[in-house]
């Protein structure tokens, strides 16, 4: 079975070691038996990483969105740029309730390690519902000129693509996983 997931782990941060992120899925075959078969130190034969979703640059100012376990790759983004990189970061992760945060604990301890240069937004759907344009909308505006990556259901992609875009990002400035 082949699947694709992205890497958590950050080439600035943790030492050669590659690490994902997978949530179970009902029904679904490969999450379930990576949960249930895998442990923390494994050695596993995979393929080589591919994708775009890379920074030209960490010495910019960062904007990312996640959902749910849209999360993954923009962990490795965030902990790069705030360690080899100068700019502000700032995370909107999206969930469904507090129970669905993936690595929550991770998060709060570079929240304050670095509380000058990294805010994290946590939005909870059995809170505040489903993530709207304004909110959204506010955050790019509150961050004018920082590049954008997002990651997520493709929904939520989408919203956070047409709130730049209302914002007069420019397309080039908004990255798409």
């Amino acid at each position: 079975v082949a699947r694709c997931y992205s890497l958590s782990s950050s080439p600035h941060v943790d030492d050669f070691r590659l690490e994902i992120g997978v949530k179970r899925t009902a029904g679904g075959y490969a999450s379930n038996w990576l949960c249930d078969n895998v442990s923390v130190g494994m050695e596993m034969t995979v393929l080589t990483p591919s994708g775009k979703f890379t920074a030209k640059s960490l010495d910019v100012d960062m904007l990312f969105f996640a959902g749910g376990s849209g999360i993954t790759p923009i962990l490795s983004l965030v902990k790069s740029a705030l360690v080899s990189g100068s700019g502000e970061v700032v995370l909107f992760y999206a969930n469904l309730d507090a129970d669905s945060i993936m690595y929550e604990r991770q998060l709060q301890q570079i929240r304050s390690e670095f509380p000058e240069r990294f805010t994290l937004v946590d939005w909870l759907e059995s809170e505040n519902g489903i993530p709207t344009s304004e909110a959204v909308e506010k955050i790019i505006r509150d961050h004018k000129g920082s590049v954008i990556f997002t990651c997520g259901p493709s929904p939520f992609m989408d919203l956070v693509e047409r709130s730049a875009t209302a914002c007069g990002v420019d397309h080039s400035d908004v990255h798409r996983e």
